[in-house]
Parts: C-alpha cells; sequence; structure tokens
C-alpha cells in the first residue's frame, strides 16, 4: 500500500516521491518515517480532488503497516470521494 500512495503521488504532483534523493538515501528516510513533501501548491489548494487525493496518499503512507489503510479502505474512500464530488461512473 505504500508503494501506491507513491503512485497517487506521481499522479497529484507529476514528480516522483523523492525524486532528488539516491535510492539508499530514499530507503533510509521512509524507514526512518519520513514522506516525500506534497508541494505547497497542493497542500494549500481548496480543489476537492486534490483535498481526496492528499488524503488517499496519506492513508497508504502510514508508516505502521497494521495501521495503515488497507486497498479496500482506499478504494472505498477514493469512490465515496468521487460520489460526493458529482463524478459519475461509466456504465
Amino acid at each position: 500500500m505504500y508503494s501506491f500512495g507513491n503512485v497517487l503521488y506521481s499522479v497529484l504532483t507529476g514528480q516522483s516521491p523523492f525524486e532528488a534523493e539516491e535510492s539508499e538515501d530514499a530507503q533510509e528516510l521512509i524507514i526512518a518515517g519520513e514522506r516525500p513533501a506534497i508541494p505547497i501548491s497542493f497542500q494549500s489548494s481548496t480543489n476537492p480532488f486534490d483535498r481526496a487525493m492528499i488524503k488517499a496518499i496519506e492513508m497508504c503512507w502510514i508508516h505502521e503497516p497494521k495501521k495503515r489503510a488497507s486497498a479496500r479502505q482506499v478504494q472505498q474512500f477514493i469512490t465515496a470521494e468521487l460520489e460526493r464530488l458529482g463524478v459519475k461512473k461509466d456504465q
């Protein structure tokens, strides 16, 4: 699930998480509980899609795996947010 949060981060920001870090350095940061910074332009956004994406990313990035959201929980959250925002399912 942590990696899915990275995918969502890339979709949201257009950047790879820890893009400027060497792979080994990024791994050490992750193990230490650090997470990639979400750019301030997204943090301060009032766009409901941005807000929902950030929440989904945070659900995936909870440090302790047992407390981290499951794939089903993230899917349900995203589905509920899309419905709340009036996005219709393709039939």
